[in-house]
């Protein structure tokens, strides 16, 4: 009989711990939900604050906005380049079944795409912490 109460009480305990780490998933799961509409919010408090000060932004955050105008202003670039493709652009060819290579042919400056390395975006947005803790 005592080995049925053993059995009975590790059955017991493991319901428990069961429950217990069942309820610390589910509370990590609310953490993380609740982390993801604080950063959406964030996206749109930032995109309407663009829209509305862009012109005159605070001198704070004015290399931000500059860095977004001149964004802004290559993507239109790249439309305009995108609009008339003789301008610039590769045709390549398939190769074939046998896996001989493609031929390339290059017009125009032959420059790519967007052309940046991406390091340009370096050293602005330096990890400051939670914003949520910072005075407005």
């Amino acid at each position: 009989m005592d080995e049925r109460g053993d059995f009975s009480r590790f059955i017991s305990g493991a319901a428990e711990r069961l429950a217990e780490l069942t309820d610390t998933a589910r509370l990590y799961s609310l953490v993380k939900a609740e982390e993801l509409k604080k950063q959406e919010l964030y996206y749109r408090l930032g995109k309407k604050y663009y829209s509305l000060f862009k012109d005159s932004p605070e001198s704070d955050l004015k290399e931000i906005v500059d860095r977004i105008l001149s964004c802004d202003d290559k993507i239109a670039e790249l439309k305009v380049k995108l609009s008339d493709p003789g301008d610039s652009y590769r045709d390549v060819e398939a190769t074939d079944s046998s896996g001989q290579t493609a031929e390339t042919r290059e017009n125009g400056s032959g420059e790519a795409c967007g052309g940046g390395d991406g390091a340009d975006n370096e050293g602005i947005f330096q990890d400051e912490g939670d914003p949520s803790e910072k005075p407005l």
